[in-house]
């Protein structure tokens, strides 16, 4: 079975050639390169293009390989992971030692305080 193969076993067999199809017509004429510094580009489904660098040996653990999603909430964070929030969304968020667990139906919400390490505290609101 092909790798990829499970995210659209979901899909009937036209679809899914129509699916491959589409993948091919999108980007089946690019090449990627793994050589520092090159931006390759690859277009999705929905036709929005990727951008990203191909990691390379030695390259800096933190550094994360997609420069441009076409998402502005995404692409806002960087590609400095070590700068990114542990979470942040709708249900999980963490900022300075404080983990917030959020249920948006019911409005409850679990809070881990790490900012003391020696005296961690949760609670629930």
């Amino acid at each position: 079975m092909h790798p990829y193969a499970h995210k659209t076993s979901f899909l009937s067999k036209s679809s899914r050639k129509a699916f491959w199809n589409g993948v091919i017509a999108r980007n089946g004429l690019r090449t990627f390169s793994a050589s520092p510094n090159t931006l390759n580009t690859y277009v999705m489904t929905s036709g929005v293009t990727i951008k990203f660098t191909i990691p390379v040996p030695g390259t800096n653990k933190y550094s994360w390989p997609v420069v441009s999603t076409g998402n502005p909430s995404l692409d806002q964070l960087g590609t400095d992971i070590s700068q990114w929030p542990l979470a942040s969304g709708d249900i999980l968020n963490s900022n300075s030692g404080i983990v917030t667990f959020s249920n948006p139906r019911t409005g409850q919400r679990i809070i881990l305080d790490f900012s003391d390490f020696r005296e961690p505290k949760r609670t629930e609101q």
